[in-house]
């Protein structure tokens, strides 16, 4: 009973689950590994920045291309998503292809804003040094799965 409870307070977002032995979450886990929470946390930038274009970059394994398709023409219009260009030298490992190109200063440097939702420790710590600031986070269980930084 205690699940179903739980799946309905925690829905959409009921694939984040952590039992009662997971230790630091945040730190040890992947948290919201199918990325459900970009679409809240694209939707969320939209509602709270009213300009024609907004550059929104994902970082680490933070892949927004998914859920700009869930958003309606209009919206999709004024996101530009940061595109991850491809190397020949890391063509190997996909993963560390995604994440050497994710932590490209010039992409962080020319986002509006930044949606994390892999690895959030690792990536709150170094955006806060960018002196980004986080304006919005997911959260289930209060252990936050997504966070929205906005560049300054």
């Amino acid at each position: 009973m205690f699940i179903i409870t739980w799946m309905g307070k925690n829905h959409p977002y009921q694939n984040v689950f952590f039992n009662s032995f997971a230790k630091n979450p945040q730190k040890n886990m992947e948290l919201d590994y199918y990325g459900l929470s970009n679409r809240e946390a694209l939707n969320h930038i939209l509602k709270i920045d009213d300009r024609e274009k907004i550059n929104v970059f994902g970082i680490g394994r933070t892949f927004l291309e998914i859920s700009l398709r869930m958003l309606d023409d209009n919206q999709k219009k004024r996101l530009i998503i940061a595109k991850i260009s491809k190397s020949k030298r890391f063509s190997r490992n996909a993963g560390l292809l995604r994440d050497y190109l994710n932590f490209r200063e010039d992409n962080i440097v020319k986002a509006d804003y930044v949606i994390a939702n892999q690895n959030l420790d690792k990536y709150r710590n170094y955006l806060l040094s960018k002196n980004l600031d986080i304006i919005y986070e997911i959260k289930v269980d209060n252990i936050i799965i997504n966070s929205v930084f906005k560049n300054k």
